[in-house]
């Protein structure tokens, strides 16, 4: 089937409320914490992703302001990029 994959870059700060945020638009969502390096220097970032459809712009757009003043930052910045999924259910049957 294919979706929308929006990847949201942001600030390590207050994790536990940006999952809040994002919780209250989508009900599946994974969050990934990492390194960025910028200007010769780096900090701790987190990004977080969602599959949905091409609608969800809005919400992702509703997300990032609220991130932007939860951490007292500038932007967020956001990908999207169209992607194929499929769900695999059965289990491996013993031989």
């Amino acid at each position: 089937m294919a979706k929308t994959k929006w990847s949201i870059y942001t600030e390590y700060v207050h994790t536990r409320h940006i999952a809040e945020i994002v919780g209250k638009y989508f009900d599946a969502y994974s969050m990934f914490s990492g390194i960025r390096h910028y200007g010769g220097g780096k900090e701790r970032c987190l990004v977080i992703e969602i599959i949905d459809g091409e609608g969800a712009a809005i919400d992702i757009t509703a997300i990032c302001c609220e991130i932007n003043t939860y951490n007292h930052q500038q932007y967020c910045l956001v990908t999207s990029e169209k992607v194929n999924t499929m769900i695999i259910a059965d289990k491996k049957r013993p031989a």
